[in-house]
């Protein structure tokens, strides 16, 4: 399986940020279907879903006000 690549990946946590610093704490993690498609554009293969949703999950393991402090920094290896 294919990975989000780095722009993917700052395209969500950007959206996670908004929606914790807009108050929503019921559940940050969901992502517009703008987010899906900007990017899917970058990379469009069968995974990508899943590959979000994996991504969403590893996000889920950083306490909430490292991720507005900029605490979580995004792997650039790939």
């Amino acid at each position: 399986m294919r990975e989000l690549n780095t722009q993917q990946k700052t395209i969500i946590l950007e959206e996670v940020k908004r929606n914790i610093q807009q108050g929503n704490t019921i559940n940050p993690y969901k992502i517009s279907t703008d987010t899906y498609f900007k990017c899917m554009e970058l990379n469009d293969h069968e995974t990508f879903y899943q590959n979000v949703e994996n991504y969403l999950e590893e996000l889920k393991n950083y306490n909430l006000e490292e991720l507005i402090q900029g605490k979580y920094y995004i792997d650039t290896k790939n």
